[in-house]
């Protein structure tokens, strides 16, 4: 089935071809970003890019690094499908240079980037004191259009990988490709990732609701959306999370500095963790360093696009999807110095999934984790 694209204007009003402002002053780094690097934007240009209209009425932003590939490989190429994580959109999965024989597919998730806004708010609505409507989208319930979107590409065979938040919705992505008729899952991979934590084979693990949240900021987010009802929302929870998502929100994206190093240092080197080693290869690396402003830079699209997530992915059922499961080979990736997604949680993923094969990233915390990110999609495509 082939896919209706269109590459001209985003359901937000956003052109999906995103020309970045110029830098108002050097971005506070070493070295200095003064503009967006010569390799960054000419990698950028060579990306198709597109929005694919779902059957729910919602659209699915997207961006597909094919160009390198050669005319009529479609049978013979690797189709790999990046899912971003909170805060962020697909321009983060950018590689400096693309693999051979791969097609990489990197989405907008809902609320965030040119896709459609999350089901409990409209497109265009940025009111932090009013909570979900009656629409929102559970895990199972949103994933359903990501895998009509992956139809609708004409895909028949992929390999997954999330990032974050991005590992949840990835492997609730995959529990329902590998159910899919005719559909061949070849492998997934996860970056600072956790198992889904209302899955059956947990719920009586006392381990998983103590050890993995006695460090880092899990602990406070999963009590906080432990207490929300299936399709209602605490406004004094959604007070705080709207408190906190807000300063990620840009109202002007036409005219605003783009230059925000203090918030790229806060989320990087404070909440996200790593060595000082990693810090400096990440900030020393303009592409990187590029394709992180970016990622944050059209990420998400209004103030609630936060505490969507934190609800959907921690508060909320997964629907038939607390009994489900992957078969296809896994890799596991967390950082050894990640804040968000410690390496305690790399213990579960067998008790879910006993094909998975974990590892820490040595120095790693949660972002600088993309430094390898090469690496980690040649090991994805060899399986």
């Amino acid at each position: 089935m082939e896919a209706t694209t269109t590459a001209s204007v985003s359901p937000n009003g956003v052109p999906t071809e995103h020309i970045l402002p110029p830098f108002a002053k050097p971005v506070a780094m070493a070295p200095l970003l003064s503009e967006w690097p010569e390799h960054y934007l000419t990698r950028r240009s060579q990306l198709k890019r597109g929005t694919v209209q779902l059957s729910s009425g919602r659209t699915v932003a997207y961006t597909d690094d094919c160009a390198h590939l050669p005319e009529g490989s479609t049978e013979t190429v690797k189709t790999v499908v990046c899912i971003h994580g909170m805060c962020q959109s697909k321009a983060l999965f950018l590689l400096p240079t693309p693999l051979d024989g791969v097609r990489q597919i990197s989405i907008d998730r809902f609320g965030y980037g040119d896709s459609s806004g999350d089901a409990g708010y409209s497109d265009t609505k940025d009111n932090w004191l009013a909570g979900p409507d009656s629409g929102y989208l559970l895990m199972d319930e949103q994933c359903l259009d990501y895998v009509e979107f992956i139809d609708k590409m004409g895909i028949d065979k992929c390999y997954l990988i999330g990032h974050s938040a991005g590992t949840l919705v990835g492997q609730a992505t995959a529990m329902l490709l590998e159910k899919k008729e005719g559909f061949l899952l070849q492998g997934v991979a996860l970056m600072g990732a956790m198992v889904p934590p209302h899955h059956n084979k947990l719920k009586n693990d006392a381990t998983w609701w103590d050890l993995p949240f006695q460090t880092g900021t899990m602990k406070s987010n999963v009590n906080m959306m432990e207490g929300l009802s299936k399709r209602g929302c605490c406004f004094d929870m959604l007070c705080v999370f709207e408190m906190v998502s807000s300063s990620m929100v840009y109202k002007n994206r036409s005219t605003k500095d783009p230059g925000f190093a203090g918030l790229y240092t806060a989320t990087m080197k404070n909440d996200d963790g790593g060595s000082e080693a990693r810090f400096t290869e990440m900030d020393t690396n303009p592409f990187m360093v590029a394709a992180t402003l970016e990622a944050y830079l059209h990420g998400m699209n209004y103030t609630a696009t936060m505490t969507c997530d934190m609800y959907r992915l921690m508060g909320s059922s997964w629907g038939h999807l607390d009994d489900g499961t992957i078969t296809a080979p896994m890799l596991v990736f967390n950082g050894e110095f990640d804040t968000p997604m410690p390496t305690s949680l790399l213990q579960f993923f067998p008790k879910v999934y006993p094909q998975a094969k974990t590892q820490v990233l040595e120095g790693h915390g949660h972002s600088t984790m993309f430094l390898e990110l090469e690496r980690i999609m040649k090991e994805l495509v060899a399986l």
